[in-house]
């Protein structure tokens, strides 16, 4: 949790953390916010598509060749998000990364799910975003804008069956 200016909790947030902490939530409090939710960005974006189109369980991503497509994707991605103000590491990102598809290495992430199901996914909030924002800032996307043309490729294909 974390407000969009920054700073210390005010009291009403206070009491909101305290409040999920109570129930078993472990809340924690970030004074950066959109730094926070940019990492959680970048984690979807080197995730979610790369497993949703090639069918895969997250941990497939620590294969030498998924492994390096999400890299790139990750790269590419990492450089809108320092344009946009946000400082992060690749060595930060990549850590992260690790940590969180070795702990999750036996889960479909949610956009394989989505694609099995036949469901339309978050491909648009997630490399979409990156694609938009990118060209707000002049940067190009040519992963993000491929991996998002597959994605609706494959949304397409499952919703007609």
């Amino acid at each position: 949790l974390g407000a969009l200016e920054g700073g210390l909790p005010n009291k009403i947030m206070t009491s909101l953390v305290s409040a999920l902490d109570n129930a078993g939530l472990s809340p924690t409090w970030t004074e950066d916010i959109s730094r926070s939710i940019w990492q959680k960005l970048l984690i979807n974006i080197a995730i979610n598509p790369i497993c949703a189109i090639s069918g895969v369980r997250n941990g497939a991503l620590l294969e030498n060749d998924l492994w390096e497509q999400s890299q790139e994707l990750l790269e590419e991605s990492l450089s809108v998000a320092r344009a946009s103000g946000i400082d992060i590491s690749n060595s930060e990102m990549q850590d992260l990364l690790i940590e969180v598809v070795d702990s999750t290495s036996e889960n479909r992430c949610s956009m394989l799910q989505d694609l099995m199901a036949g469901r339309k996914t978050e491909i648009d909030s997630l490399c979409g975003y990156v694609i938009m924002m990118g060209e707000g800032l002049g940067i190009p996307t040519p992963l993000n804008s491929m991996l998002m043309a597959l994605v609706k490729g494959v949304e397409m294909s499952s919703q007609r069956d």
